[in-house]
């Protein structure tokens, strides 16, 4: 008997598409997806928290979660912080980083500080032209 490759064609699975049997083995449900993450959320502009300057270039950029980006290619120290996480984990990172280059640290304010800022500057100034004018 003569086997050729049509008639015996190679079905190739789909891991994603798999079921898996619940409690009692006959209501089958599709395996959901793992929570998938991307570096692009923690590269997100809105989570920048801080950058280090030195020289008047960047050397690197401190995102909330602790993330580091080196835009021009900057060695990070070999023993980085990796345990922690946040802005605890975002200082001590700054502070290594600092040791190792030197430079200035540059930390942003998010919009919810900004229009804080903004509306205390206009209480201030309303306030002290009342002053002024003997209010």
């Amino acid at each position: 008997m003569n086997v050729t490759p049509a008639a015996n064609p190679v079905i190739a699975l789909d891991l994603s598409k798999l079921l898996v049997a619940r409690d009692t083995g006959t209501s089958l449900t599709p395996i959901p997806d793992p929570p998938s993450r991307t570096g692009s959320l923690d590269t997100d502009p809105s989570n920048r928290y801080a950058t280090i300057k030195k020289d008047g270039k960047t050397i690197a950029t401190v995102y909330r979660n602790g993330f580091v980006e080196t835009p021009n290619g900057e060695a990070l120290p070999n023993d980085l912080a990796a345990d922690g996480e946040g802005l605890s984990l975002a200082n001590r990172r700054i502070q290594q980083i600092l040791k190792m280059y030197g430079g200035d640290v540059e930390y942003f304010q998010d919009t919810r500080t900004q229009a804080a800022s903004a509306t205390a500057a206009t209480l201030f100034a309303a306030q002290r032209a009342g002053q002024l004018a003997g209010y």
